[in-house]
């Protein structure tokens, strides 16, 4: 068995092992988002245990991601900042559940509008610019500029506010707590092009 301490060697050089090598995901499949704990980290396997308990196997493609989550505050949100708000409407406005402030060499990924599927009910993933900052009482208003929209995301003093950076495969292991987007490829595994990793036991927030 391979243990996680081989993962860097594996990821970087994944050619050499050609059942690694990931299949397309149908395309119409629906990605899901797998919340959960490491359980184990075979080669390119990933097994996670979800809240429920479910244990999912994840394949990591050759080239797979690693971002690092970490925890952050309001000073993080600042005008021209790349930035994924998962958002709530309440009273005609949207509000801010979450704000991830990415990386500035992550800046565009995932850029756009889109339904989300937080736990507390309907809501949206925002992925765009800021473009401008305002204070309105204790809240900050954001004006978020994406290809092809914008939008007005009030932030709370709630919000959770975090930071998203590049990260490495040496934080795969055993009692990391993760979010996955993987898709079903055939056989019925599933397979994944990255993976965030909260830092120092962090949830991630997504």
């Amino acid at each position: 068995m391979v243990t996680h301490r081989s993962v860097p060697a594996l990821l970087a050089g994944g050619l050499l092992v050609a059942w690694m090598t990931i299949v397309p995901a149908t395309a119409d499949a629906p990605p899901r988002h797998i919340r959960g704990t490491i359980e184990a980290v075979d080669g390119h396997t990933v097994t996670v245990r979800t809240s429920g308990g479910k244990v999912d196997p994840i394949t990591l493609a050759n080239d797979a991601k690693v971002f690092t989550i970490a925890r952050a505050d309001i000073s993080a949100i600042k005008d021209g900042k790349f930035v994924g708000i998962t958002s709530v409407e309440r009273n005609g406005k949207r509000l801010a559940v979450e704000v991830h402030v990415f990386d500035e060499s992550l800046r565009g990924r995932g850029e756009g509008d889109r339904l989300w599927d937080l736990e507390a009910g309907p809501n949206r993933m925002t992925n765009a610019n800021i473009a401008r900052v305002e204070a309105v009482g204790n809240d900050r208003v954001l004006t978020l500029a994406y290809k092809d929209g914008s939008q007005t995301i009030a932030v709370p003093p709630d919000a959770t506010i975090v930071t998203i950076t590049p990260g490495t495969p040496d934080e795969l292991k055993p009692g990391a707590r993760v979010f996955v987007i993987a898709h079903a490829v055939p056989e019925g595994r599933l397979a994944a092009a990255s993976i965030s990793v909260g830092k120092d036991g962090l949830k991630p927030p997504m």
